[in-house]
């Protein structure tokens, strides 16, 4: 059975499953190197751990490699070569671990892969260090043997950056599908009661924001097109789930509609089913965000998105009209325009979840599992 290794800085809510998964199902040999460990970081955004209270750590072979173990590149390329593999897919080229296995393993003769979900959008290549970029990545990016994107955006930011042409297999940012479609399922049984404990009735037109309160996330475009909409007539109402450092600001913006949202706060991993499960509409308004998970799992819950132009998931996920829209990044009167027409159609809403959910069925672990087996037979 051939083997793929994968090094990557450390779990995260949408990788984990997968690997499981696929360890289970033996299309191939899998390990996954760890380059920080056991670490558990503050996410600097919200300044505070995120919980993942779903994970565990069983299920696929993994090391964890300590701060210390990290800083010697040979004795990990040595434990690389231990497991003969027939491609080791580093994802990005940090931390530095990653960028010295690169050219290490190289040299040793193993075909690597460079997991990137770069954009053009979301590069900054302005400056001192746009100008290294754009005169060290093309160089750099024609190294590996092959490119794994985690999308469409991200595929076309590397034939672009490269000059050139890689064999391209997607290794997407994707969510648990089957196991939010199961558990908002659940949730969808007690649907009325819980809306209730939320101050809700059982026919609000409900809206889901589920983000960190910063600028590049965007909650108050969400706050104030919600506001638009009641000034307007219509009667939606809104979930703002998150936190961060626009916590005055999204309260300041809020004031006067207060009674129309509701906060939970910053929501564990495992509560997010419940919060799907009960609204009819997902809005996505970040401004810089090069793909946009909380879209993967919106739609496997069944329930449509609103996405601003600069989520790039929408490029793969969002059908115009059919599984969902996209807005101009920031701009509060398109998004009210779009609530305000989707809640007075309950009856599309309904096919368009359906339509979401057949569309992120597409773009799920088989699909990267599929992928992965390709990239070890070309």
């Amino acid at each position: 059975m051939k083997k793929i290794i994968i090094v990557q800085n450390k779990p995260t809510q949408f990788d984990a499953p997968f690997y499981a998964l696929a360890a289970r199902e033996k299309l191939f040999g899998l390990h996954v190197f760890y380059s920080e460990g056991h670490q558990d970081s503050v996410d600097p955004e919200i300044g505070r751990m995120p919980v993942w209270d779903h994970l565990t750590s069983d299920g696929y072979p993994k090391t964890f490699l300590s701060e210390l173990e990290a800083g010697d590149t040979q004795n990990v390329c040595r434990r690389i070569l231990k497991e003969k593999p027939d491609l080791v897919i580093l994802c990005g080229y940090f931390p530095a671990l990653h960028a010295r296995l690169a050219w290490m393993l190289k040299k040793k003769g193993v075909r690597i892969g460079l997991r990137s979900d770069n954009t053009r959008r979301h590069s900054n290549l302005k400056g001192v260090k746009g100008i290294i970029k754009r005169l060290g990545l093309p160089l750099w990016l024609r190294r590996y043997n092959t490119w794994h994107p985690v999308g469409t955006l991200a595929a076309e930011y590397l034939r672009w950056m490269a000059g050139s042409e890689k064999p391209v297999y997607y290794f997407p940012y994707s969510a648990d599908n089957a196991w939010f479609e199961k558990c908002a399922k659940e949730c969808q049984k007690d649907r009325n009661h819980i809306r209730q404990e939320m101050g809700f009735r059982n026919d609000d037109f409900i809206v889901l924001g589920l983000m960190k309160w910063t600028q590049r996330e965007d909650p108050l475009t969400l706050v104030e097109s919600i506001k638009q909409v009641k000034h307007r007539g219509g009667a939606a109402k809104l979930i703002l789930a998150g936190d961060g450092p626009l916590r005055p600001k999204v309260a300041e913006t809020m004031a006067e509609i207060k009674e129309t949202i509701y906060l939970p706060g910053y929501l564990p991993y495992s509560q997010l089913p419940k919060y799907y499960a009960i609204s009819d509409l997902f809005v996505h308004p970040a401004v810089n965000e090069p793909w946009g998970v909380s879209v993967n799992e919106a739609m496997a819950c069944g329930v449509p998105v609103l996405a601003a132009e600069g989520v790039g998931s929408g490029r793969d996920l969002i059908v115009e009209g059919k599984t969902g829209y996209t807005f101009p990044d920031g701009d509060k009167d398109a998004l009210s325009d779009l609530i305000l027409k989707l809640s007075q159609d309950r009856n599309r809403m309904h096919a368009m979840g359906q339509a979401a959910k057949q569309r992120v069925d597409a773009w799920s672990y088989w699909l990267t599992m599929r992928e992965m087996a390709k990239a070890l037979e070309d």
